[in-house]
């Protein structure tokens, strides 16, 4: 599927604190305190078989300790939203994984997720009512892969989530809201030399509250089409030429409602690529070029209606050792903003992963990564003003595990997130630190 634009899980619609392009603040959490265990594969570990179906069930509980749940500003910044409040978060997470071999020729996947969060507070006066940040989220996804005769394959999948948005997303706090993203490609490659491949993908986000301020900001279809063709420089090494058309529409806006510009937008994706083997310890993901965005209006404030940018994203895995993984992934695209007359903000990032496993089921972790947000018009907040609003959000953690079975490991994580910009009532610093134990069949 094509990931040209940085895509946001949603939060980062709010830019009250805009979080970082591609994920937001609690996905990076998530995905920091899970990657190590995030690189197991499912079908690899010892799992429970019935034929040619490999089922694969686990659990999680994390408790973790969060000094800045919302994100918030140091105490006295202007604007402000509220104070700098901590707490203990308890997660709970369990699902499965499972996939059936049907033939050589036909392969399905289907997983189930189910994660509740709950806030218990520090025991101190800087936390209230912590229990309103309590949240059962839930995600299914399918998969179908046909590998064919003659160098025809093709992929269908179905993703959906029913969430709610992170304690840090100021603009709509623990609004309810779901997500279907689908889509397909069909490739043909007959002589291992050359191929040529189509793609299309839908994605739907509705909020469930009935809020018409916040549905008209952030209900959305999103659709993408298109295709690429290439050549193989390898055996597992292939370059390419793509195309893709983007059209984003926000189903219910109204800038009459919601003061903000008309941000329907369709966009052309022109770019090139590599993905596979580029040296025996190093594999590439990776696509860059040319985005071109018309808007369905121009900006309130500039008269402007078209965006031309370099955009790229991707990513490169190096294993300069068997037990050692080095992971470099790049983005920059537009991230759609609800801020004033801000029609989208410019996110480029990169980020680093290094994971180390060590004798006596040890393994250690570390990562980190900075994003340069910026936005094109002025922004008040709160009775503060500013010019056009740029910033630059830091991640960084460590982590280290233990696994003591082989169904079973512990972990201990500690992920520090900071924001700096031209705008105080935006800027903040997190520390979350967490414990957790992992159950795996």
């Amino acid at each position: 599927m094509p990931a040209v634009f940085a895509r946001p899980v949603l939060a980062q619609l709010q830019d009250s604190a805009p979080a970082s392009a591609g994920a937001d603040i609690a996905a990076i959490q998530s995905q920091t305190l899970n990657s190590i265990d995030s690189l197991r594969d499912p079908v690899a570990e010892p799992a429970l078989q019935y034929g040619g179906l490999t089922v694969l069930p686990y659990y999680n509980w994390t408790e973790s300790y969060d000094t800045n749940i919302f994100l918030a500003p140091p105490g006295g910044t202007p604007g402000a939203a509220g104070p700098v409040r901590s707490s203990w978060i308890m997660d709970n997470n369990l699902g499965f994984k499972a996939v059936y071999d049907y033939s050589p020729r036909h392969q399905f996947k289907l997983a189930y997720d189910f994660t509740a969060l709950s806030y218990q507070g520090d025991g101190g006066s800087a936390q209230v009512d912590p229990g309103t940040n309590n949240a059962i989220d839930q995600s299914l996804s399918a998969r179908y892969a046909y590998d064919g005769p003659d160098g025809v394959t093709a992929k269908l999948g179905d993703d959906y989530i029913n969430t709610s948005d992170p304690a840090d997303t100021e603009l709509t706090a623990r609004d309810k809201r779901w997500e279907n993203s689908v889509g397909g490609a069909l490739e043909y490659s007959p002589s291992q030399q050359g191929f040529v491949s189509v793609d299309a993908e839908q994605r739907i986000d509705r909020y469930i509250a009935d809020d018409a301020v916040i549905r008209a900001l952030l209900d959305r279809i999103e659709e993408t089409v298109g295709g690429r063709v290439g050549w193989y420089v390898g055996p597992k090494t292939k370059v390419f030429a793509a195309y893709h058309l983007q059209v984003m529409h926000f189903t219910a806006d109204d800038p009459a409602v919601t003061g903000t510009p008309v941000r329907d937008n369709r966009a052309d994706v022109i770019g090139v690529g590599v993905e596979g083997e580029l040296a025996p310890k190093l594999t590439a993901q990776f696509q860059t070029g040319y985005t071109y965005t018309r808007y369905a209006a121009a900006a309130l404030d500039t008269g402007s209606s078209i965006s031309r940018i370099w955009s790229f994203n991707g990513s490169l895995h190096y294993t300069p050792w068997e037990k050692t993984d080095a992971t470099l992934s790049l983005n920059r695209g537009l991230v759609p903003a609800v801020l004033g007359a801000n029609q989208y903000y410019l996110a480029t990032s990169a980020g680093l992963n290094l994971m180390h496993r060590l004798p006596s089921g040890f393994t250690v972790l570390a990562n980190g990564s900075l994003e340069r947000d910026e936005y094109g018009s002025p922004i008040s907040i709160g009775g503060q003003s500013s010019g056009a609003l740029y910033g630059n959000a830091y991640m960084a953690g460590a982590g280290a595990a233990y696994d003591f079975t082989d169904w079973a490991r512990v972990a201990l994580n500690f992920l520090y997130i900071g924001r700096f910009s031209n705008f105080a009532a935006y800027d903040y610093v997190d520390r979350r630190t967490s414990f957790s134990l992992s159950l795996r069949e």
